[in-house]
């Protein structure tokens, strides 16, 4: 139901909801949607393909690359659901899919991701245990996989590019 009188709310039409309820769920989209556009503007002003742009303060450590190729999943989740082409300047896709593919290894995947904070942990594993996760999320950012799974005629609120 709510999906259905979100896309309503945003036709303008739904004969289910009237008056107050309908202003009322017509000011979420709204607000739903100016959260969108202003989280796409911090991406857009932070976009980076080779690193993980909060990373290091998350985690405390130096690397940037902690969490990259989920990061870039992200950035492609974020993008799908916004229907957004770009992030600022940015095409994420093409930049993405470029630096991806470049650093894929010989045996087709990619590299480890360092996910383990604990040295001794992360010694525990085999390189390709350490490599899996990263190899998944690479997949599933060049498939577009979110753009696979979500409804193609769903409102974007955020005034994103719709499909």
């Amino acid at each position: 139901f709510a999906i259905e009188s979100l896309k309503r709310v945003a036709n303008g039409v739904d004969p289910k909801l009237s008056g107050n309820d309908a202003k009322k769920l017509k000011a979420a989209v709204d607000q739903v949607g100016r959260a969108s556009d202003k989280a796409a503007r911090w991406i857009g002003d932070h976009f980076k393909v080779d690193a993980n742009p909060d990373a290091a303060k998350i985690w405390e450590e130096s690397s940037t690359s902690l969490f990259l190729y989920y990061y870039l999943f992200s950035l492609e989740r974020a993008a799908s659901n916004g229907k957004r082409d770009k992030f600022g300047k940015s095409d994420w896709y093409a930049e993405g899919a470029a630096y991806i593919l470049k650093a894929q290894e010989s045996d087709g995947g990619w590299p480890m991701e360092s996910f383990i904070k604990d040295e001794e942990e992360r010694a525990k594993k085999t390189p390709k245990e350490r490599q899996l996760i990263s190899t998944g999320f690479a997949i599933l950012f060049l498939r577009r996989a979110t753009a696979k799974i979500a409804p193609p005629d769903v409102a974007t609120p955020g005034g994103g590019k719709k499909r």
